[in-house]
């Protein structure tokens, strides 16, 4: 091991003479460093830093300092390892008042080293690179090469931090001439160096091939220290080539190898950079998990630069949920303290998300005055990504504060930079210029839309499912709306506008619907047993979080499930990569037109939605015409009918006289409805295909001439016309009728959700004369009630051989963690463990059912609710038996 090998060499520059008549404390001294080397080699930290204690109080005791000092050396290293950094440097520092004990240069290189390090950890990148230049000074490479090559890698990482890129560039260099041929420890990490520093000036291409070398290296050293470092800069390096699948994969990887070996610094940069996966999978939950992980242990540490740090971080997310006070109040934060700091870099990113969250308020003029400090800063530094940053943000402004003449430019300027660049950067540069093109009329936008089409598609399917899929694409899915649009109005092309309103539309779903009918897409049995295993975990540790008063338990608990489903995750990744049927599976693609209208009869109308930048695009299809309008509503549409929408609902809920439910639904009918009215004459049946919160519309009541527009319309909801030619066909071969559930024998308080629910699932009474007069209009039916309804007992039947079930119980739904949301079976919470079960069918384990069934009805509270995904739709149960065969 790389680790082993330097405490040898410590060891051998530290080596006693060799005396004649050793005395025998020396052969204790010799006993208790090779126990802490032992452990030492080991990444035992702990285990290993009592033994150099004793050991150094031993030597201090009988008087050798040279002894002392070579104790204390692995003693302050291994406090390090430790996280105890102020410690550490304290005993760092006793070593440099004891010079005139230390002979060699390379031992005070060693030492400086050290402290640099410490610096750097500290936030203080300046004392850091002060440190590394003494080392330097101290020896000549002749001396030791390795160790030259060693403080040159430290002192461009410091240079990097400071925003000095091209000096931490040449210092890298540096490192590699140094570094001996074979020791492909430090050139892994000077390559990483290099990398870093030409991706932040810009060079992406050059800076590639470092990347991969230093993987390279790293994984033939198969070092663990070595590859926790790499792994982290490899998710990084994927997950900006759009390959995500493949950067969940090295980001689990690392921080399993840095949990595992305690390395603490590593674990919680890991989790930093999974937190901004998770934004870029638009998926803040997640990443405010992981985000506070880190953010704990660097407040612990004290150090405020990382803290700031995670605080800006999380400022992103709760930006992006929309809470824009809790996202004003962290930035501010991060930005007094990184202005108290005076590093650049970190300003100039704080002023650039202060920015967008002005914009955001509405408040233009605050925006434009930290747009200009960050435009300021940018001129200041070599920094290329914050130039970038700014230009971008100010193409959001309105033609008032930056001119429509100055967007075009900036947007020209960032394509063209971008072309330099990764993918994800290439990506945005061409939507961004696709919109300026078109707001000034050259067809050129859409070219460069088509071109952008191509690369999300990539990005689209370089995840295997779930939610994660789901939410990889929602980033986009209004910009293919935007251009929907585009096509229908400037060019009246109906038929492209329509295959990119079903482009945006739950294709995450489409794509488990052809898993789910395809024979050979299935994963090894020993492979779906340790995914099960996982999930079982996740589900239990999400019972038993549901039930803690505690809040600190919780958060917890918590940090269990986002481990836990992290490796989930990073699995199902991997196994799917890896298999060849998986890997080169063709996923189906949207209906045409032409196809949907054959779909239809006479009798038949399809209104699609599809919310643009500014407004809402409604196209009408019937057999023999197509309709088009646009509402165009300014940049709040979107917003404004969510609250309308919610105010509705709520009216529903709670049973408000018909002349207030007429009146809240009025506006919406007007916006919604009243544009695809008129054209609608002589239509019976109407399948409407939402988008955006209109998934949440319960468009049936709705009223139209004072009455309600189920009375005039047989109503279909559906996520995209292009599922519902995925989904099998009904009427198939059953030898059963029905299969109803009715789980009445709830009390409130009872062990499931009894501490957290937001509601008291109370006894059912009535669900078992539901089941009961349901039953009686077939034959061949199964009715499960009272004690017969376990999760257990459910699992155990052959569900599949049923033309139509029935659950009348409690259902839940989990926005947060839609996988979790579910229908509570069963109160007998000890019976079902017996079974291994929790008496809770979730959304997960509903999918992975096997259904023949023409129809599936919840009777329960809310099961037609779910977490509301941009371009994906509803995330709730309907889904999940949509995949499991319904």
């Amino acid at each position: 091991m790389r680790l082993f090998k330097v405490c040898l060499l410590l060891l051998t520059i530290f080596a006693l003479p060799t005396l004649c008549t050793a005395q025998n404390w020396t052969l204790d001294f010799s006993t208790l460093m090779k126990k802490g080397m032992q452990q030492d080699a080991e990444f035992d930290y702990k285990e290993a830093a009592p033994f150099f204690k004793e050991a150094y109080e031993l030597a201090l005791l009988h008087q050798d300092s040279s002894s002392a000092l070579k104790a204390l050396f692995e003693l302050a290293r291994s406090t390090y390892h430790l996280g105890n950094i102020d410690h550490s440097r304290a005993l760092y520092k006793t070593i440099e008042s004891n010079f005139s004990t230390i002979s060699l240069g390379t031992q005070k290189g060693l030492l400086y080293n050290q402290l640099s390090l410490i610096s750097s950890y500290k936030g203080d990148k300046d004392s850091s690179a002060y440190f590394t230049k003494i080392g330097i000074e101290q020896f000549s490479p002749e001396e030791d090469s390795a160790l030259y090559a060693l403080l040159y890698d430290n002192w461009s990482s410091s240079l990097l931090y400071l925003g000095k890129y091209q000096q931490g560039v040449d210092f890298a260099d540096s490192a590699l001439k140094y570094a001996p041929i074979s020791d492909l420890y430090r050139k892994s990490n000077a390559s990483i160096k290099k990398y870093i520093g030409l991706l932040w000036l810009g060079k992406t291409n050059e800076a590639e091939p470092f990347l991969l070398s230093s993987l390279e290296n790293a994984e033939k050293l198969n070092d663990p220290e070595l590859l926790t470092s790499v792994y982290n800069y490899a998710g990084d390096y994927y997950s900006k080539r759009n390959d995500l699948n493949k950067a969940l994969i090295y980001f689990q990887k690392g921080l399993e190898i840095s949990t595992i070996t305690n390395n603490d610094r590593y674990t919680f940069q890991y989790h930093s950079m999974l937190g901004e996966l998770f934004m870029k999978l638009e998926n803040p939950d997640r990443a405010i998990t992981h985000f506070n992980i880190a953010h704990q242990y660097y407040e612990q540490g004290g150090n405020d630069l990382e803290v700031a740090d995670q605080q800006m971080n999380l400022a992103e997310c709760f930006l992006a949920k929309g809470n824009l006070e809790q996202a004003e109040k962290l930035l501010l934060q991060a930005h007094n303290t990184f202005l108290s700091i005076g590093n650049k870099r970190y300003i100039a990113q704080t002023t650039t998300t202060l920015t967008s969250l002005y914009l955001e308020k509405g408040d233009p003029k605050t925006a434009l005055q930290y747009l200009e400090q960050s435009e300021q800063l940018g001129r200041e530094t070599d920094g290329f990504w914050i130039l970038r940053s700014a230009q971008n943000n100010a193409l959001k402004f309105d033609d008032t504060f930056v001119s429509a003449k100055e967007k075009t430019r900036l947007s020209k300027q960032y394509y063209q930079e971008a072309l330099k660049l990764e993918p994800s950067i290439q990506l945005k540069a061409q939507t961004i210029l696709a919109s300026t093109y078109h707001k000034n009329g050259s067809d050129s936008a859409f070219i460069l839309a088509e071109l952008s089409f191509a690369e999300i598609e990539k990005r689209r399917v370089s995840l295997s499912g779930g939610v994660l899929k789901a939410t990889a694409f929602s980033d986009f899915s209004t910009f293919y709306n935007e251009v929907g649009n585009w096509y229908a109005t400037d060019k009246k092309n109906y038929g492209r506008a329509f295959e990119l309103f079903e482009q945006s539309k739950a294709r995450a779903l489409l794509d488990e619907l052809a898993e789910a009918q395809s024979v050979s897409m299935v994963l090894a049995e020993e492979d779906q047993i340790q995914l099960l295993q996982l999930q079982k975990q996740i589900d239990q540790l999400f019972r038993t979080q549901e039930n803690l008063h505690d809040v600190d338990e919780q958060v917890k608990i918590e940090q269990k499930i986002s481990s836990l489903q992290l490796k989930y995750d990073a699995l199902l990744e991997e196994l799917k990569s890896q298999n060849p049927i998986w890997s080169s599976f063709v996923y189906p693609d949207v209906l045409s037109l032409e196809d949907v209208q054959e779909l239809c009869d006479n009798n038949t109308a399809i209104i699609e939605y599809a919310f643009t930048y500014s407004g809402l695009a409604i196209m009408i299809i019937t057999k023999n015409d197509i309709h088009y309008q646009y509402v165009d509503g300014g940049f709040s549409t979107k917003q404004d009918l969510k609250v309308l929408i919610d105010t509705f609902r709520n009216h529903i809920i709670d049973q408000k006289p018909e002349t207030e439910l007429k009146q809240a639904a009025a506006p919406i009918f007007d916006l919604v409805f009243a544009p695809a009215k008129k054209h609608l004459t002589n239509i019976q049946k109407l399948v409407i295909v939402p988008d955006g919160q209109l998934n949440l519309l319960p468009f049936d009541a709705l009223f139209s001439n004072g009455e309600y527009l189920t009375k005039q319309y047989t109503i279909k909801l559906m996520p995209s016309i292009s599922v519902f030619n995925s989904l099998p066909n009904p009427h198939r071969l059953s030898q059963n009728n029905l299969i109803a559930v009715a789980g009445s024998g709830f009390e409130a308080g009872d062990g499931l959700f009894g501490i957290n629910s937001q509601t008291a699932f109370a006894t059912l009474p009535y669900t078992l004369v539901e089941v009961d007069s349901i039953a009686l209009q077939f034959e061949h039916t199964k009715v499960l009630k009272n004690e017969q309804v376990t999760e257990a007992s459910l699992k155990k039947l052959d569900i599949s051989t049923y033309k139509y079930v029935h659950f009348a119980t409690h259902g839940a739904i989990n926005e947060v963690a839609p996988s979790q949301s579910g229908l509570i079976l069963s109160k007998k919470i000890q019976v079902e463990n017996l079974f291994g079960e929790d008496g809770y069918l979730n959304a997960s384990e509903i999918s992975q059912l096997t259904l023949n069934a023409d129809l599936v009805v919840l009777s329960s509270c809310n099961t037609a609710t779910g977490k509301v995904i941009s371009g994906e739709g509803l995330l709730g149960l309907q889904r999940s038996f949509l995949s499991a065969g319904a």
